[in-house]
């Protein structure tokens, strides 16, 4: 009775050491996988992580589930500075912006990206408008940096707190590589600061045309929801840059102006009714408006267009003034073509006729061929062949 007594008691110590060793050994699996960047075979990456060119992979804890805390509102963000210091004179280029961005961490942001742009041409990704499904894809290959996650293309969520806002930053764009790198070096930080979760769409018109600016703000209105919901968009020329971190770029006070003033002009505005540089709207009150005009080619008018948009619609706009509204102007490197005011005539005729149009000429009128959609590390690049309507 006693031998067997000893052979049940041996039975159950040797059940329990079992358990606690399996126990274990899922603790550190678990571990491995989340939270940390790991150097491990090919074979397990394809059921645990993602591959990355350079043998490495970053597995981000949960991307698609957010942070529960929301992120403190912008008063509240601690060591904004209302006058930042810039350098706008000294010409640099994108991959000195980022390594200052990435740093240590630049290699695996571009195996990231690449992983990305092959999804993108495999046509593994690319959902309908108003879809997470590219975003939820891209997700997947996010790398933890710093306090954000960023997601190939530009896109970033910050990692501790979730978000008050989804943003999307349109930039209407054509020759001007190097005053975007600067544009990027400053507003990537800006943003970041602001802990919002943030992407940079670049719309390049890929002609010789006229500029359009109001088509590729329309272009990127509606290429960038193919990507996420976002809450608002800020559409920004590429020479405007905001010195103070107070001035929200998060979706509230919108439509907003957000520009009370330029060092180009001694931070003074055109005119008083001047809604143009940097701009924002939520996306119900861009879609009321029906966007903007497709009819201006060239210099003038489109800003004006805009304005009168607003107004029919009986949309108050906001602007903040004084200190928080200064932007800095990148006057280096701007060069305007030849022919840049060929169109001005012709566009002064259209905006005088402009409330005509305001119901059949905008997003529910553009036609455009597809366009070219590349992910770069700082941002989304759509290139576009616009024509006359």
């Amino acid at each position: 009775m006693l031998v067997v007594r000893k052979i049940m008691f041996g039975c159950l110590l040797l059940g329990v050491v079992c358990t606690l060793i399996c126990m274990r050994v899922l603790h550190l699996r678990e571990a491995v996988v989340i939270g940390r960047t790991v150097t491990v075979s090919s074979n397990s990456l394809r059921s645990e992580g993602v591959l990355t060119e350079s043998g490495l992979t970053q597995v981000v804890k949960n991307p698609h589930q957010k942070p529960e805390n929301a992120c403190p509102e912008l008063q509240n963000i601690p060591n904004l500075e209302s006058d930042r210091e810039m350098d706008l004179s000294t010409t640099i280029e994108v991959d000195e912006v980022e390594h200052f961005v990435f740093g240590n961490r630049l290699q695996e942001i571009r195996d990231s990206v690449s992983m990305g742009n092959k999804l993108l041409k495999e046509g593994d990704i690319g959902g309908d408008k108003y879809s997470n499904h590219t975003l939820g894809r891209l997700a997947s290959l996010g790398v933890q940096h710093g306090g954000y996650t960023y997601i190939p293309g530009g896109i970033y969520r910050p990692a501790k707190c979730r978000s008050r806002w989804r943003v999307a930053i349109v930039v209407p764009f054509r020759n001007r590589t190097a005053q975007l790198a600067t544009f990027l070096r400053y507003m990537v930080p800006f943003l970041q600061k602001q802990l919002l979760e943030f992407g940079i769409f670049i719309v390049n018109q890929e002609n010789d045309l006229l500029f359009n600016r109001g088509m590729l703000m329309n272009i990127g209105f509606l290429e960038s929801q193919h990507f996420s919901y976002w809450d608002c968009y800020v559409f920004h020329d590429v020479d405007q840059i905001p010195q103070s971190e107070f001035n929200p770029y998060g979706c509230i006070n919108m439509p907003r102006h957000f520009v009370s003033g330029a060092d180009n002009r001694n931070y003074s505005l055109p005119y008083s009714s001047y809604f143009g540089g940097v701009v924002g709207f939520k996306s119900a009150q861009f879609r009321l408006i029906n966007g903007l005009s497709n009819v201006y080619w060239g210099w003038c008018c489109e800003d004006d267009d805009l304005g009168q948009r607003l107004n029919t619609a009986q949309l108050r706009t906001n602007r903040y003034s004084g200190q928080t509204g200064h932007y800095k102007a990148i006057t280096k490197n701007h060069f305007r073509s030849s022919n840049h005011s060929a169109g001005e005539s012709e566009n002064r005729e259209n905006l005088r006729k402009s409330r005509r149009r305001f119901k059949t000429d905008g997003l529910n009128s553009i036609r455009y061929s597809k366009p070219h959609i590349e992910l770069h590390t700082l941002y989304t690049n759509i290139s576009v062949d616009i024509r006359r309507l």
